[in-house]
């Protein structure tokens, strides 16, 4: 089957026939228009490539003599993991799998017999639930043949109620970081695995499904009198069951679940056991508080795509343009493996890396219009996550029920569309964070604020409407923004300069003038949604990051910086293999080289210390080329304080030079041999005047004799 990715608005229909009918007519061509809002996936049984493109034929209007229509084809060969066998050989009870592989069937061939075992389970699973039909098979020699037909379905002419769920859906990744937040602020327990039960407290025991999300339950218990109370959450992804509450009414739960259904087991997070749901990593620390990670995914992207180099920023801000030069290859291959890198970085910034968002973002933007640019990126991102490794996500309990907006813009950093940025935290947890492109092209910093604190207001509205539905009211929900122009827009309406974006002033100061909302100046400096909209600095992007209570781990500290060339830089650096410098954590290694004091070892170090702040080029053998560069609020004033070094010295050492005889002449015009009192520095300056002067008169000679008295010869010859 090949798969058919329609990227533009067209219309397929199947291309008439040269050959005759058999029964002479000549029937209307049945069109099928996948024109729509959003790109369709259109899938037809073809023997090859060729066969199918017969069937595609752009209609009048859809597309102009520049723009093409892109169409790529998905390939199952990429969800593979290549050498299983190799992989599986390797593991241990110190090393077991901590992610889910695909294995190709032509590679279970060759080793058919170990996997019958995992068949026939399989297949007695299916069985025990009825969900298939044992058929008779056919009689030696015969044959049958067997066509499928996959259809889209937009003109089966039923509704969405009728049509019903056609699909298996599953809880996002904010209603697991609200859930669990839930958790960590009663100390409750995460467990993986309409009905009724008794609880604990010998009440009635129910799950309510919620409004916002069909997916999310939660776990009501009524007493005796019939009060209704919430003691924990369910979520549902696909097969997967996550509990959240006190430990005695989820196990309660899960021994209704066990006697109901037949499950895997159920999991406990804990210090030694670590849960994995939706892609998480679920474990506590030494401390007792929640640690969520994503170890084991970014591992394994490590390994396939075999990242040795390091890196201490996941983005170059030499790459934040929109300009894309001429002739830039968007082959289907590069555009194929530009979007599939891009999705698996996106499956770690949703989750639990939020410090390469905004790289992502950049990423994603390029994929199709600069698909070498885009992939220079996720290899730029992936040797950042191979210098941070252990970066988690620590939840720490926090009482206070405040839904807190953080939201900034980059006003046009590339000429064109400013950048959003938008975090919204419940109890100090981060549940959300977005970093996008503006909708329209905004004229100052202030319409990019305002723009961007609407955005992030319905995200927020979103977040404070699902945990009403969960029956949490948030005491306040604050909205911090670092710029005042936008407050006071958004307070008390614009002005005529700003009437285009009338609209969100008036929703925002109605939002802002209620009781629930409360729009409050925060500083830059502490503007927690400043790394979604630029790239900062390594330190800066950390110190924020501390405040999302997301952190680094051990493994950031870098045993080897390794800084490869640049493509275009590869023929220059031909000979240079490597260019690395050694670090430590605790007792680095200094090596200290002695010179000799005066101009010549001063100006030196002004050159070993210049050399340190450069950034250095180098050539890796073998690997991806990423140059990793540097990159430091420090670099400027650095070199700053070295020049002014540099010339302090070189003044200094003019004036010993050129200051010599004057310093000489001044020794002997005022030492007396007549022990005389010593000039004055009045009498010395005419002195030094008198002795410039080539062609002195009498009265002139005479005054520098009594100036100088007896001794005149000897300043007369050093002059």
């Amino acid at each position: 089957m090949i798969v058919l990715w329609i990227h533009r608005r067209i219309a397929l229909h199947p291309v008439e026939s040269d050959e005759p009918r058999a029964d002479g007519g000549n029937p209307p061509i049945p069109e099928m228009d996948f024109r729509g809002g959003i790109p369709r996936l259109a899938m037809m049984c073809a023997r090859d490539v060729n066969d199918l493109m017969k069937f595609v034929e752009v209609a009048e209007g859809e597309t102009s003599e520049e723009d093409d229509v892109r169409m790529m084809k998905a390939s199952p060969e990429n969800i593979y993991t290549p050498n299983i066998e190799d992989i599986v050989s390797k593991v241990s009870p110190e090393s077991p799998l901590k992610v889910t592989h695909t294995v190709d069937p032509r590679e279970v061939l060759p080793v058919v017999d170990v996997w019958v075992p995992a068949m026939e389970a399989e297949l007695a699973a299916l069985d025990k639930m009825a969900a298939i039909k044992r058929c008779k098979g056919l009689e030696p020699g015969k044959i049958r043949r067997k066509v499928r037909c996959v259809a889209c379905g937009n003109l089966s002419g039923e509704s969405a109620e009728e049509l019903g769920d056609v699909y298996s859906a599953g809880a996002t990744i904010d209603l697991v970081r609200i859930c669990l937040a839930e958790k960590n602020a009663h100390k409750g327990n995460v467990t993986t695995a309409s009905a009724r039960w008794r609880s604990p407290n010998g009440g009635e025991m129910r799950i309510v499904p919620c409004v916002t999300d069909e997916n999310l339950h939660k776990l009501v218990e009524i007493d005796s009198s019939g009060k209704e109370s919430i003691v924990g959450y369910i979520l549902f992804y696909v097969d997967d069951t996550l509990a959240v509450g006190p430990p005695e009414y989820l196990h309660g739960f899960f021994d209704w679940l066990e006697a109901t259904w037949e499950t895997s087991g159920r999991e406990v997070v804990s210090k030694d056991t670590t849960v994995r749901f939706l892609g998480l990593e679920l474990s506590m620390t030494e401390s007792g508080n929640l640690k969520i990670a994503q170890p084991g995914y970014i591992d394994e992207l490590l390994r396939k795509r075999q990242v040795t180099g390091f890196s201490k920023v996941p983005f170059m801000k030499e790459w934040a343009t929109d300009e894309i030069p001429e002739n830039v290859d968007t082959s289907p291959e590069l555009i194929k493996e530009a979007q599939q890198r891009c999705g698996e970085i996106l499956w770690t910034t949703q989750r639990t890396r939020p410090d390469a968002a905004y790289a992502a973002m950049m990423m994603a933007r390029l994929t199709t219009r600069w698909p070498e640019r885009a992939i220079q990126i996720a290899k730029k991102i992936l040797c950042y996550y191979n210098a941070a490794k252990d970066a988690a996500f620590v939840i720490e309990p926090q009482q206070e029920a405040k839904l807190v907006l953080y939201t900034d813009a980059s006003h046009s950093p590339a000429g064109t569309k400013s950048i959003s940025g938008s975090l919204v935290l419940w109890k100090g947890v981060a549940i959300c964070w977005r970093a996008a492109n503006q909708s329209l092209t905004a004229l100052s910093s202030a319409e990019a604020e305002l723009i961007a604190l609407s955005e992030g207001a319905q995200l927020l509205r979103s977040v404070k409407t699902t945990l009403e539905d969960m029956g949490i009211h948030p005491e306040m929900c604050e909205l911090r923004v670092d710029a005042t122009a936008a407050i006071a827009v958004a307070s008390s309406g614009g002005s005529w300069r700003t009437r285009h974006l009338r609209l969100r002033e008036h929703w925002l100061s109605e939002l802002v003038n209620s009781d629930e909302y409360q729009l409050v100046h925060q500083p830059g400096l502490h503007q927690l949604a400043d790394g979604l909209t630029k790239q900062l600095t390594s330190e800066r992007v950390w110190k924020l990051m501390e405040a999302w209570n997301f952190f680094k781990g051990n493994s950031s500290e870098m045993k080897k910086v390794t800084i490869n060339v640049a493509p275009s830089d590869e023929a220059a650096a031909a000979s240079i293999t490597q260019a690395t410098v050694a670090t430590t954590s605790r007792e680095p290694n200094v090596a200290i080289t002695h010179v000799h004091e005066g101009t010549l070892g001063r100006c030196i170090r002004a050159l070993i210390g210049l050399g340190m702040v450069a950034g250095v080029l180098g050539a890796e053998s073998g690997g991806s080329q990423v140059y990793t560069g540097a990159d430091s609020d420090y670099e400027l004033w650095i070199a700053v304080i070295l020049v002014m070094i540099t010339t302090v010295l070189c003044c200094e050492w003019s004036k010993k030079t050129a200051g010599g005889v004057k310093k000489a002449i001044k020794l002997k015009m005022l030492s007396s041999s007549t022990g005389k009192q010593k000039l004055s520095k009045s009498e010395g300056k005419e002195l030094l005047s008198l002795l410039n002067k080539g062609d002195r008169s009498a009265e002139q000679d005479a005054r520098l004799a009594t100036l100088v008295g007896p001794c005149v010869k000897g300043v007369a010859v050093l002059a």
